[in-house]
């Protein structure tokens, strides 16, 4: 009988050092599993006039007074009245391949921007499930306010790189 308690002792010291293990292990880490998305920067070129009578172009920071980005076609809106905006990150659509923002500017002004964008499923894993991977491979855009639009990095991910140069 002593021999039967110490076993059903045992048994329940290992059971109770199972779940504490099993609680501590960590979680799937899903960080990959972050949605990408798309950055953009607003630049212009002005001319300086140096010293010496010469003209250079120098590229600096558009800040716009107020921006509204709308996703063309449907009621979204991404960015509402964004006060002093240099810099947007924008989500791209994953089940078809052409991506249209509408940027309205403060003073009445539009332009379209479209993005061709090749989706790619992959598995992650089985806690975290699927996710897409995003390359922009081609764009055009409307040239009301817009002088240019050139792709800095067509690869959309989730580390801040800047995807889009949008030039005034």
């Amino acid at each position: 009988m002593r021999q039967l308690l110490k076993w059903i002792g045992l048994g329940m010291v290992c059971c109770i050092a199972m779940s504490v293990g099993m609680a501590c292990t960590e979680e799937a880490d899903c960080t990959d599993a972050n949605r990408p998305m798309m950055n953009v920067g607003f630049f212009s070129f002005v001319k300086d006039t140096l010293p010496d009578g010469y003209v250079r172009d120098s590229l600096v920071g558009v800040a716009f007074d107020t921006l509204t980005v709308t996703a063309f076609g449907t009621d979204s809106v991404i960015v509402n009245k964004q006060v002093h905006a240099s810099a947007l990150t924008l989500p791209l659509r994953y089940a078809v391949d052409t991506t249209i923002f509408v940027l309205d500017y403060s003073f009445g002004y539009k332009d379209t921007l479209t993005l061709l964008v090749h989706n790619t499923p992959y598995f992650l894993n089985m806690d975290c499930g699927y996710q897409m991977k995003q390359v922009i491979t081609g764009l055009s855009y409307t040239n009301t306010l817009l002088d240019s639009v050139v792709i800095k990095d067509p690869k959309i991910g989730i580390y801040g790189t800047e995807n889009l140069a949008i030039y005034y």
